[in-house]
């Protein structure tokens, strides 16, 4: 029964560890900043494009142009990018086409891959864009709950079951 009540002081202390990390990343906001130079020596010079790994949080996308001309950008989730390789039609997540400088809330995104493409008119354009991530995940609370409950059923059990014995004695006496 002791390496029973290991066990759930374990996942307890994990599940604490994992609530307090979260708790911390939801107070930092993630930035993700990149300068998207548009390739110059190339036949597809018009396009830009970034890949990363976003998390279920309140995004904002936010885009400072070197030089004021027509740029426009689509924005890919993981889903859409199987479908894009199925052969269906060209999804996208976001498309924005602008000016100057864009300031976009995109909401709370789902986990999961995002490719960002460029388009610009420009040769010599530059595109400083940051995805700030801020707020709580709540994905990774529910798997803090259900850890929290297994840990404290295993952490309690041989106290339960010794009440639970001694209880039968003072019925049968």
């Amino acid at each position: 029964m002791k390496f029973v009540t290991k066990i759930g002081l374990i996942l307890i202390s994990l599940s604490f560890a994992n609530l307090l990390e979260n708790l911390i990343f939801s107070t930092i906001s993630a930035y993700y900043t990149v300068n998207m130079g548009f390739m110059q020596d190339s036949e597809n010079w018009r396009y830009g494009i970034y890949v990363t790994y976003l998390h279920n949080r309140e995004t904002r996308l936010l885009v400072d142009l070197k030089e004021s001309s027509k740029i426009g950008i689509i924005a890919i989730s993981q889903s859409q990018i199987e479908e894009l390789l199925a052969g269906d039609e060209v999804p996208y997540f976001a498309c924005f086409n602008f000016t100057g400088g864009l300031d976009k809330t995109l909401g709370r995104v789902d986990r999961g891959i995002y490719i960002f493409i460029f388009d610009s008119t420009n040769r010599d354009q530059v595109a400083r864009f940051q995805l700030v991530q801020s707020g709580f995940e709540f994905d990774t609370l529910y798997i803090d709950i259900v850890l929290l409950a297994l840990g404290l059923t295993l952490a309690l059990l041989p106290i339960l079951n010794h009440y639970f014995k001694e209880g039968l004695k003072w019925t049968r006496s």
